[in-house]
């Protein structure tokens, strides 16, 4: 059997996450994977951090902010070029477990033609902030129709991915983790994550911009086809 762990790239988008980078680095290094880190243009001491706890082969920046979904389809770029075939997404703010790593590479071992594997935050919704709590119940229901896929967490940040389907995607913010769903013609298979809530993390989702660029998403996707 293949070995999956070595077929696997962890890809970290950093923006402004100098409270939690370093740690979340550090964890990783305790596993048997790869990673990169993409810091997407921070203005504190993101960058710094990054480069005093990796290696030159373990990170990219950009000098100006360019979005989550454009640093994502990087990874996946670099991952390609260096001949991964799977990424996993990993937020830099510390609230997915790094146990749930093991997770994707199990899922993957057992669903090996999966084109996504996306964690699953909603069985356990006790501590999630009730307004992400409604919008991720909104926004799953309206990609489950639109996709044709059951995606119980729609926008959890956490999912492994074949680096093949970024061929065709565009979008460079957070739109992206929509946009990967809607447009993958594969098995997606949902597993229950843990993730962890920190009181005083600022969320960096903007609900009136992000919300005009899933409506432009969906019309994007759906409109051409009606």
């Amino acid at each position: 059997m293949k070995n999956q762990t070595l077929d696997i790239l962890i890809v970290i988008p950093a923006y402004n996450e100098e409270k939690t980078i370093g740690k979340v680095i550090n964890q990783i290094k305790n596993t048997p994977y790869n990673f990169i880190v993409i810091d997407d243009g921070s203005t504190d001491n993101t960058l710094s951090i990054i480069r005093n706890n990796t290696t030159k082969s373990q990170y990219l920046f950009y000098p100006t902010n360019m979005g989550k979904g454009y640093a994502i389809r990087t990874g996946s770029n670099w991952a390609k070029m260096h001949k991964y075939s799977y990424i996993l997404v990993l937020d830099a703010d510390g609230q997915n477990s790094i146990a749930n790593i093991e997770l994707f590479d199990l899922a993957l071992q057992k669903h090996p033609t999966a084109q996504i594997i996306i964690g699953n935050r909603m069985h356990n919704p006790k501590n999630m902030p009730f307004i992400r709590f409604l919008t991720n119940k909104v926004m799953s229901a309206i990609i489950s129709k639109l996709s044709k896929h059951n995606i119980k967490d729609s926008q959890c940040g956490m999912r492994l991915a074949s680096v093949e389907i970024f061929d065709k995607l565009k979008a460079n913010r957070f739109d992206l983790e929509s946009e990967m769903l809607l447009k993958t013609k594969g098995s997606i298979i949902n597993i229950p994550i843990k993730s962890v809530y920190s009181k005083n993390r600022i969320s960096k989702i903007k609900p009136i911009s992000d919300t005009i660029r899933f409506i432009k998403l969906l019309w994007r996707y759906y409109g051409k086809k009606t």
